[in-house]
């Protein structure tokens, strides 16, 4: 798509060119000033421009690149986010469970029910093994510098 444009704005650039160069040329006619001396040196003109032409096409090059690029970080990046929203939540879900077995494993200390005690203790135990369980199966990724390498600048 970029390069579509670069493209359409070399076509519109030329054109425009082409159109304000006639323009000039009726514009001079109709005050009646000399035209442009036949003897000056046009060659130096061909070159100037079309050294802008060579430098634009450059760096038409280097930003349709550079695009590019950015787009695939940008591809990674987003790719990144989803994984990384999907382990923490899995790992968040495990946490918050065994946090509220803690909970009530003191309000049964706080009681002082014993038997309630034991029963909540084994809930924690049981609960935070699988916490555990739960974050080894659910690591968290590489950071996206290590992944999806520099983003492009």
């Amino acid at each position: 798509m970029t390069a579509l444009f670069a493209g359409l704005g070399l076509v519109v650039g030329f054109l425009a060119g082409v159109v304000f160069r006639d323009a000039l040329d009726l514009y001079r006619a109709s005050r009646k000033e000399r035209p442009m001396s036949p003897t000056r040196n046009h060659t130096l003109n061909r070159w100037i421009l079309t050294g802008v032409l060579a430098i634009n096409a450059v760096l038409g090059g280097v930003l349709i690149v550079q695009r590019a690029q950015s787009a695939d970080f940008t591809s990674c990046t987003s790719t990144w986010q989803t994984d990384f929203a999907t382990v923490y939540r899995a790992r968040s879900d495990a946490a918050a469970d065994t946090q509220e077995a803690l909970d009530q494993l003191l309000e049964e200390v706080r009681a002082g029910d014993q038997t309630g005690f034991q029963r909540e203790l084994r809930q924690y135990q049981r609960l935070r093994a699988q916490q555990v369980a739960e974050r080894k199966a659910n690591p968290l990724p590489a950071l996206p510098e290590q992944v999806c390498g520099e983003p492009a600048r």
